[in-house]
C-alpha cells in the first residue's frame, strides 16, 4: 500500500520556478515565496509516495549502523541543502492523503513544528545566504545521483550532507559549532574513502618537512619505524587532506579583489589543515577558534566579501593573531566543503553506475 504525505521545508532562500519533475517518489513543489522580502518561511513543499512496508525491528541485538537521528523527510531536506547550498530543514507533514481515491488530502498539524531559527540579521557570518535565488531543476538530478551510489557511500554522504546542512543552520548563531560541523562534514566521507594505505605517503600528507628531513637524513629504515609509529596519530589529517586534494574545489564564481585565499592546490590544502588543526584543539584542549575566523567578513555594500580576515594581524581581548594563523573566513570554508563533497557525491555516483553498466555487459567492473 502506498501512502502519500506533504511535508513543509523551510528555507531563507527563494526557490525559482515550479513543481519540479517527479525523482522517484519525491516531488519538490515552490511556494514561489517572494525573493524581495527575505524571511524564514516553508518555501518548498516536499510530496512522498512511501512504498516501504512497516516493519518491526528486532529487539535481541544493537544495529544502528545504519542510525542518522532524521526522519526520512528530513533526510531529503539535508540532501537538497547540499545540492543546492541553501538552509533547509523539514518542518514536517502538512497534509496527508489517506489512499488513493483521497484526491485533496487533508491537512494536519500534529507533526508539524515551525522552525526554530530566527532570519540572520547582518552583518551576516555566511553572507549572502538569506535570500539567495535557488533555481530549481537540479535538485531531481542529484536526488538520482544519490540512488546510484553504494549503500556505505550513500550513508556516508547522508551523514556529511547533515553536518553541512547544520553548520548552515548554526553559522550566525555560533559560528564555532559550524566550524566544527563542517570539518566533520569532510572528515566523514574521508573515512569512508579510506585512500591513504602507505605509512610514509600518509607522513608526508601530515607533515612533509617531517618526510623530508628523515630523507634527507638518509636512513631509510628509519623513515619507516617513524611513519609506522606516527601511523596513529597522523592518518587522520592525512585522510583530510587526501580527501581535499582528489575532489579538489572550484572557487567561487565571485572573488574580493582583495583579501583572497590562494587557491593553489598545495596553499590551499595547508590553510585548510591549519582549520583541521584548530578543530582538534577546540575539541581536545578546549581552545576556542581564533576570534577573526567567527566574525562576519567585513564588506563595504555592492562588495565581494573577503575571503580571509584582512590585515596584518587581528585582535581580540588580550589574544592577538598574524595574518598567517587566519586562513580563513567561515564562509570560505563552507564553500570548499560543499565543493568537496558535491565532487565526490558526482565522482562515486558515476564510478557506480559505471560499474554496474559495465558488469551488465558481462564485462568486468575492473578492466
Amino acid at each position: 500500500m502506498v501512502t502519500t504525505a506533504e511535508f513543509a521545508l523551510y528555507s531563507d532562500a527563494s526557490f525559482a520556478g515550479g513543481p519540479v519533475g517527479d525523482s522517484g517518489p519525491y516531488r519538490f513543489i515552490s511556494t514561489l515565496p517572494a525573493p524581495f522580502r527575505p524571511r524564514m518561511r516553508a518555501g518548498v513543499v516536499l510530496r512522498v509516495d512511501d512504498h516501504v512496508p512497516r516493519r518491526t525491528p528486532k529487539m535481541d541485538a544493537t544495529d544502528a549502523e545504519g542510525w542518522l537521528a532524521l526522519r526520512p523527510d528530513d533526510e531529503i531536506a539535508v540532501l537538497g541543502s547540499l545540492a543546492l547550498g541553501v538552509r533547509l530543514r523539514s518542518g514536517g507533514a502538512v497534509r496527508v492523503f489517506e489512499d488513493d481515491s483521497d484526491l485533496r488530502g487533508r491537512p494536519v498539524e500534529y507533526d508539524h513544528e515551525p522552525c526554530p531559527f530566527r532570519l540572520p540579521e547582518p552583518p551576516e557570518v555566511l553572507p549572502g545566504l538569506a535570500g539567495r535565488v535557488v533555481p530549481f531543476e537540479g535538485v531531481a538530478e542529484w536526488m538520482g545521483r544519490f540512488r546510484d551510489l553504494a549503500p556505505g557511500h550513500a550513508l556516508a554522504l547522508m551523514r556529511a550532507a547533515r553536518h553541512y546542512r547544520d553548520a548552515l543552520w548554526w553559522a550566525e548563531e555560533d559560528p564555532e559549532i559550524a566550524w566544527l560541523w563542517l570539518v566533520s562534514a569532510l572528515e566523514t566521507v574521508a573515512v569512508e574513502e579510506q585512500a591513504i594505505t602507505d605509512p610514509v605517503e600518509t607522513l608526508g600528507l601530515w607533515n612533509e618537512k617531517v618526510r623530508k628531513a628523515l630523507v634527507a637524513a638518509g636512513d631509510e629504515d628509519l623513515l619507516c619505524v617513524v611513519a609506522k609509529a606516527a601511523g596513529p596519530l597522523v592518518r587522520s589529517t592525512a585522510r583530510y587532506r587526501s580527501l581535499i586534494e582528489r575532489y579538489f574545489p572550484a572557487p567561487p564564481s565571485r572573488r574580493p579583489e582583495t583579501d583572497r585565499v590562494l587557491w593553489e592546490r598545495e596553499n590551499l590544502i595547508a590553510a585548510a589543515t591549519q582549520v583541521y588543526g584548530y578543530r582538534s584543539k577546540k575539541l581536545h584542549v578546549g581552545l576556542p577558534f581564533p576570534s577573526p575566523m567567527c566574525a562576519a567578513p567585513f564588506t563595504f555594500t555592492g562588495q565581494t566579501p573577503p575571503e580571509r580576515p584582512p590585515g596584518l594581524a587581528s585582535a581580540a581581548g588580550s589574544s592577538t593573531w598574524s595574518a598567517a594563523d587566519l586562513p580563513m573566513h567561515l564562509h570560505t570554508y563552507a564553500h570548499i566543503t560543499r565543493e568537496v563533497l558535491m565532487n565526490w557525491w558526482r565522482a562515486h555516483a558515476t564510478s557506480t553506475t559505471r560499474a554496474a553498466d559495465t558488469k551488465s555487459n558481462g564485462q568486468s567492473s575492473l578492466e
